[in-house]
This record gives C-alpha cells, structure tokens and sequence, in this order.
C-alpha cells in the first residue's frame, strides 16, 4: 500500500517531519528557498537512513545528477519528465529502500 505524507515547503519543514517519521521515499527538489537540496541529502540520510531519496529537478546536468547519487541519492529525474517515468522512479526506489525500523524518531545535532 502507498502512504502520501504531507509536502515540506523547505529544508527546514523536510527535516522536521523526518525527525518524527521515516518515510519510503522523499521526493527532493534542488532548489528550495532555504538551502541547497544537495547539501540537504546528508542530513536527511543521518535523520532517516532508510529512507531513499529521489532528487526531481529543473537542472538538466550529468554533474549534478552524479553529484546527488554520490551523497546518497536513490535516484534523479529531471523535471519535464513524464508522469510513469516519475511514478516508476519512486515505485522503484522505494523497493530497493533498506528495510528498518518503521517511523522511527532520530535527531540530529544543527549545523
């Protein structure tokens, strides 16, 4: 069965929620007003290690798409891609997620 959790307007709101809940799958823009969601993978990972992270964004570049895999990324899509290949995306990184412990709280120190 497939959860949908409420949307995080930023970075601060993601980790927020992840502190109190590991979702499957977090669906993570690049660019949000509050910090770079490249350097928000890491943090995320620390607070919900399970969770796979599918980075969808407006940059269409190899580097960055490599860039967001090196920090732990499940996946990329870039915007403007269709709806089954995102739905697809998600579908499948959600089944290769590591299993664990389900809605488990963490915390992590601030930057």
């Amino acid at each position: 069965m497939h959860r949908a959790r409420r949307g995080a307007a930023n970075a601060r709101e993601l980790l927020d929620q992840l502190r109190l809940a590991a979702p499957d799958v977090v669906l993570l823009d690049l660019a949000l007003p509050d910090r770079d969601g490249l350097e928000l993978i890491p943090d995320s990972l620390a607070l919900a290690p399970t969770t796979a992270i599918v980075v969808f964004s407006g940059y269409s570049s190899i580097a960055v798409s490599q860039t967001a895999r090196q920090l732990g990324a499940s996946d990329y899509v870039e915007k403007g891609a269709s709806l089954q290949v995102l739905r697809d995306t998600i579908v499948a990184a959600g089944a290769s997620r590591e299993p664990g412990p389900v809605d488990t709280p963490q915390s992590i120190s601030p930057n």
